[in-house]
């Protein structure tokens, strides 16, 4: 049940379930699953950055709100994939603002997770310029596409930051993805 709510399109709920889970023994069948939901994040993170680059100061503010949100399920998420307590202090490190704990936060993700995820945080935790942020966050994911009802929803929601093998964004040319 918590697995299935945790899939779902219901951020809350996820977030509740990811929460929940966290009690359990992780079982290796579903990391894929827990690693495609972190894809899944990373790319409604990069939504959320396109959102604030439009957006006036009171949108920036609701989406900078989500974002964290983001990372919290994020981290949720990592916890169920990776072994926990490094996981638990990097996410306590990261929420802090002093630079030495989120330098030293970050390099825990830097050993624990793959090169493209931790990018991917580094550029959402950054407090550098936005711009910056969403350039990362493409070069990562490929560019994003606003929804167009006439074109199908997996357009640009781009390439496996993390599971094995090539991954041809399905509105490319069938290129593999230069990410493993």
């Amino acid at each position: 049940m918590l697995l299935e709510v945790a899939q779902g399109p219901n951020l809350l709920g996820r977030a509740a379930a990811l929460r929940a889970l966290s009690s359990f023994a992780t079982e290796h069948a579903d990391k894929h699953m827990f690693l495609r939901l972190v894809e899944e994040e990373m790319q409604l993170a990069q939504q959320l950055l396109h959102g604030m680059v439009a957006g006036n100061t009171e949108l920036r503010s609701a989406l900078r709100y989500e974002l964290r949100k983001g990372q919290q399920r994020i981290f949720g998420l990592l916890m169920q994939v990776y072994e926990r307590q490094p996981m638990i202090d990097a996410q306590r490190g990261v929420a802090h603002s002093a630079g030495e704990r989120q330098a030293n936060a970050l390099e825990i993700l830097d050993n624990l997770i793959p090169r493209p995820l931790y990018q991917g945080l580094q550029a959402m935790l950054d407090v550098g310029r936005l711009r910056e942020k969403v350039q990362k966050f493409d070069d990562l994911l490929g560019p994003w596409f606003q929804p167009n009802p006439s074109r199908p929803s997996s357009c640009g929601t781009a390439r496996r930051l993390f599971r094995p093998g090539p991954s041809p964004s399905p509105c490319s040319s069938g290129a593999p993805s230069p990410l493993p």
